[in-house]
């Protein structure tokens, strides 16, 4: 597939929304109690329900992340310019819906 990167990047962009999604429903899934731990403790409990889930939960991510920045590449030798299809459909967080001045 060498040589054709729009190919690879419409097969692409479906992983980085497969990832993307797995990612987030293996978040969602996860129990509070064990992946939202004090920082002082994650990594030392011998919980291993707990490291179990932080770990499903870091490898989805993970993989989601290395998928969306091959897509990035892919775009970029490609020469599209817009974003991928996760950041298309996420709000941007740095630019809030009413930018209108106050005051």
């Amino acid at each position: 597939m060498a040589g054709r990167p729009r190919r690879m990047l419409r097969r692409v962009e479906d992983l980085e929304v497969a990832a993307f999604a797995l990612a987030f429903d293996v978040f969602l899934a996860a129990p509070e109690q064990y992946t939202n731990l004090p920082a002082r403790l994650k990594g030392r409990t011998n919980d291993a329900v707990a490291s179990a889930w932080r770990s499903a939960v870091r490898a989805a991510t993970v993989a989601s992340t290395a998928l969306e920045r091959l897509g990035d590449v892919l775009r970029a030798k490609a020469g599209v310019t817009e974003p991928g299809p996760v950041a298309r459909a996420l709000p941007t967080l740095a630019e809030p819906d009413d930018a209108t001045p106050t005051g």
